[in-house]
């Protein structure tokens, strides 16, 4: 049986972001499996996470333009929304604590956050992010990653799903 793959190629001359890895945890500890570029990303396959769990995200910037100093500068965009399919199905947001914004009950409104400009020398960067929902409500939800390179004008957009379901019910003896 045969199928084919579609590779991304990130060695061009414009901005690029590698997919966003939805992981169950990120840490800065040396070595082993998981380990790439100075932290330890822990992956979430399934990319479900519970209600109580933190979601962390880790993407790559490629091809970060430099000014006349030889100076990236780019801005990083974040939002998470209910997922279309989730809204078809009634899912309502909830607060979202990790990026200090509140969600209307029953309205499904993006919730957001732009980060400060930042500024390097390599072309190539590696960013990772944790997210934490305060008491979200069960269902799909879908976060988009906006990276603008200030030093051109060009802007990148990446989109993943992920799920968040209600812990584990504990039996009592």
């Amino acid at each position: 049986m045969r199928d084919s793959l579609r590779v991304e190629e990130f060695t061009g001359r414009a901005l690029t972001i590698s997919d966003i890895e939805m992981a169950g945890s990120i840490g800065t500890r040396r070595g082993g499996r998981f380990y790439r570029d100075g932290v330890e990303i822990i992956p979430m396959p399934t990319r479900t996470y519970t209600t109580e769990q933190p979601i962390f995200i880790y993407y790559e910037l490629y091809n970060l333009s430099k000014d006349e100093f030889g100076t990236t500068a780019f801005q990083v965009r974040y939002g998470i929304k209910p997922s279309a399919q989730a809204r078809r199905r009634g899912v309502l947001s909830s607060a979202f604590r990790g990026l200090g914004r509140l969600v209307g009950i029953g309205k499904p409104v993006e919730v957001g956050l732009e980060l400060d400009i930042e500024y390097g020398i390599r072309m190539q960067e590696n960013r990772w992010l944790e997210l934490e929902f305060a008491d979200p409500k069960p269902g799909l939800y879908q976060i988009t990653l906006i990276v603008k390179d200030i030093n051109n004008g060009t802007e990148y957009e990446r989109i993943q799903e992920f799920m968040v379901t209600p812990p584990p019910q504990t039996e009592r003896n």
